[in-house]
């Protein structure tokens, strides 16, 4: 079967590009018409219905097949031509694409829960099998075979274990059960409460914490009850039963960051550890994970099943499921999304585009520098300038590029006794009409030591400083000492990043996203305090050609209990301040947090509050999922192609977006972004099947404005991109203690890049 899609304000003749020519069944009398049509550049198109739909049905009548098939909606017309596959599919080959998902075979049909309760049989089974159990919770379940652990130095050996692991999860996918299968590392810590104490740690700080604890039945896992002196009471999982152990006898579980904490005084990246043996950091190390996950799937099948479940037999194929017909799931292609620069000048190429073609629009063309720097590189930050105002490389300066020149009056050199936040904020005492300037045709350009602070500290001159910055309504750019010190490489995107901050548009999208007025990336921050989780939330806002409008936030922080009608309260007051809203608008809201039935129709509510004729989507793009699509074609890197997408439900698919490209070699095996719809029509309009196809094409083209980054592609749309970077930073705000607030100057800036 064929589908040619018009979509948007498309009119009925669209260009057929050539992956999707491609892609069509080898039916000689449908190529030959689709190749027959092209316009005077050459490029292929699909005839009008007024002149096509003719020559469709006489073609498709001699060759003896089904007459074209016709949907038109507002958003698009979908023409199905239907062929018969045994006539050009007898004798092919397997399909080369393929998951982490293996068939379950039952012998009869499975209902209820049997999810849970296979998963549970199967923890039993891989338990009396000598696998250990790291965790099972919310339908997933984590294990690792003991004694397998990787070698590590002596010294780190004394902390903590690597485990080759597996993530284990059961599903339901048009009605066929599977298996998922994944493969990653277990970091454990084999420090004692006892021997945490000698380290200088508060034991009762444990109170609460999973552990391992031996008793006379061996190795049990549990939670911390209370401690006591020597001892501490441990409640077990199995059992529900309190016993009274030994602290030498108990093990913490510790997290990434307490671990480090430990191996602070040994010469040992455990994070670079952690991506080589998790097979992170190597390009094409797809087709490593799947042969690994295979050869264990395998044993599964061989050793572990089949699986009693009740008078249920439940046996599992030591084959991945193939992306084919037979499965139903039929990966479909999407073009590379092209974006637009000057002059409206079109590339998929960002990083040559921006180069070659400058900047789509600049308010100004002047962006006033203010630099500050540590005491002793003053002359790097004045070679650093001066690269930004000319270039080198590919770029061609800050002028050429982005139609503003770079200015400055003075370097401010940090005096001995201060710190960048001090130095900024004795100038902006000394400029006080600087605060809050609504022009953003300046911007602090400080330089912040990176010594003697952790990455994530909150407390470091890095946070302290943008955030009194950001509250004071004034544009800033941080550079560290290495781009400082030598900034090949780095210029453009460091150009790039002060331009947009001060309203540079780099580039957009060259026409609009189909069916979409606005989209609404929404978010919150969550921080755990002492006594209960404070969340802030906060929205970005883009037009249907994927310009980033504004950002708005709730004013104050708010108890977890009170999410619902606060993220409401802050769509309202958001789709109150969009201009330019019609009366019947079609917005989308994505999100990357999971949000229940009634957080989406109290956000309905109040989005119907604003505009009770306009229809309301919800996109759950979730990236935290075992499912993997891989693809073993020879050419490939072992993963399946950028572009692809496979869909599982109604309103489900699945998006490569970092797969196989031309553009970027990937570390690692890509994630596909799991996509999740909910329609809202307005009262008195049916609820119609989402498109699909038309919102692989929305999030694709997303993933390509990033405007932090010159690079071609993000692995995620900058609705929820974006949301995470303000969350990172607010939370970090946070932490500091307060309740952040965003100069109102800087919400129409992209003050988060």
């Amino acid at each position: 079967m064929l589908t040619l899609q018009r979509s948007g304000n498309v009119p009925a003749n669209f260009r057929l590009d050539e992956r999707t020519l491609q892609s069509t069944p080898r039916n000689p009398i449908l190529l030959g018409w689709l190749k027959q049509s092209k316009d005077q550049k050459g490029q292929r198109f699909v005839r009008a219905i007024s002149e096509g739909t003719r020559t469709m049905l006489h073609e498709m009548s001699e060759a003896h097949l089904p007459p074209p098939e016709y949907q038109v909606t507002d958003s698009e017309t979908i023409v199905t031509l239907r062929t018969d596959p045994s006539r050009h599919e007898r004798n092919s080959e397997r399909a080369s694409a393929f998951s982490n998902m293996y068939s379950v075979i039952s012998n009869t049909v499975m209902s209820g829960d049997w999810r849970t309760i296979a998963l549970s049989t199967l923890k039993d089974r891989l338990s009396a099998g000598g696998w250990y159990i790291d965790r099972l919770a919310h339908g997933r379940m984590t294990a690792h075979r003991r004694g397998t652990e990787f070698s590590l130095p002596d010294a780190v050996s004394k902390v903590i274990r690597l485990y080759p692991a597996y993530t284990m999860t059961f599903r339901e996918i048009q009605k066929a059960p599977y298996l998922i299968v994944d493969y990653t590392v277990e970091v454990k810590s084999i420090l004692s409460l006892a021997e945490l104490e000698r380290r200088g740690h508060s034991i009762a700080a444990f109170e609460g914490r999973r552990v391992e604890a031996k008793t006379v039945d061996g190795w049990q896992s549990g939670r911390i009850e209370t401690v006591g002196e020597g001892a501490a009471r441990v409640l077990f999982t199995e059992s529900a039963t309190s016993e009274t152990i030994a602290l030498n006898n108990i093990i913490p579980s510790l997290g990434i960051r307490e671990v480090r904490d430990e191996l602070k005084d040994v010469r040992f990246d455990l994070s670079t550890e952690i991506k080589k043996r998790s097979l992170a950091s190597a390009i094409a190390s797809a087709r490593k994970r799947a042969e690994t996950t295979h050869l264990t799937v395998q044993g599964l099948a061989e050793r572990v099943f089949p699986l009693k479940v009740g008078p249920i037999e439940l046996g599992l194929s030591s084959e991945p499921v193939r992306l084919d017909m037979s499965s139903g799931l039929i990966p479909r292609t999407l073009a590379e999304p092209v974006v637009e620069f000057d002059r409206k000048h079109e590339t998929s190429n960002i990083r040559d585009g921006i180069t070659q073609f400058g900047a789509y629009d600049h308010p100004h063309d002047e962006i006033e520098l203010v630099p500050i720097v540590a005491f002793g590189h003053r002359s790097e930050m004045q070679a650093l300038i001066e690269r930004l105002k000319g270039g080198k490389f590919k770029y061609k300066g800050a002028e050429r590029t982005f139609g503003v020149r770079f200015t400055y009056a003075t370097i401010a050199v940090m005096s001995p006794e201060e710190g960048p936040l001090e130095t900024a904020t004795r100038i902006l005492g000394e400029h006080q009409n600087w605060a809050g300037d609504s022009s953003l045709k300046r911007l602090f350009l400080i330089h912040v030591p990176e010594a003697s602070f952790a990455l994530d500290d909150a407390t470091s001159p890095y946070y302290r400083t943008k955030r009194f910055l950001l509250e004071a309504g004034v544009p800033c750019q941080m550079v560290d000492t290495p781009t400082l010190i030598n900034p090949d490489y780095k210029d453009l995107n460091l150009a790039l990043n002060i331009a947009a901050k001060c309203g540079v548009v780099p580039w957009v999208l060259p026409e609009g996203m189909p069916d979409a007025d606005f989209l609404v990336g929404l978010s919150y921050t969550q921080h755990r305090g002492d006594a209960n989780t404070r969340l802030m939330g906060y929205a970005n806002v883009f037009n249907r050609y994927g310009r980033w409008l504004f950002y708005s936030g709730n004013m104050h922080a708010f108890d977890y209990d009170d999410r619902t009608p606060r993220l409401a309260e802050l769509v309202e007051d958001t789709l109150r301040r969009v201009e330019n809203l019609s009366e019947t608008p079609h917005v989308y809201f994505h999100y990357s947090a999971r949000f229940s039935r009634e957080d989406r129709e109290a956000l309905v509510a109040a989005a119907r509050r604003v505009r009770p004729n306009g229809t309301y989507s919800f996109i759950w793009i979730n990236s935290h999922h075992p499912i993997r699509l891989y693809d073993d074609r020879p050419e490939s890197d072992g993963s399946l192609a950028r572009g692809s997408y496979v869909v599982t439900t109604a309103n489900q698919f699945y998006l490569s977006t970092t797969g196989y490209n031309p553009y970027r070699k990937v570390l690692g095996t890509p994630v596909p972004l799991e996509i999740n719809v909910w329609r809202y029509a307005p009262s008195g309009h049916g609820n119609t099947p989402p498109d699909l196809h038309s919102l692989a094409r929305q999030i694709l083209a997303l993933t390509k404005l990033n405007w932090a980054s010159s690079d071609a592609l993000t692995g995620e749309p900058i609705t929820t991109k974006y949301a995470g970077d303000i969350a990172y930073l607010t939370a970090a705000f946070m932490r500091q203690g307060g309740t952040f607030k965003l100069h109102k100057a800087l919400e129409q800036s992209p003050w988060f890049l």
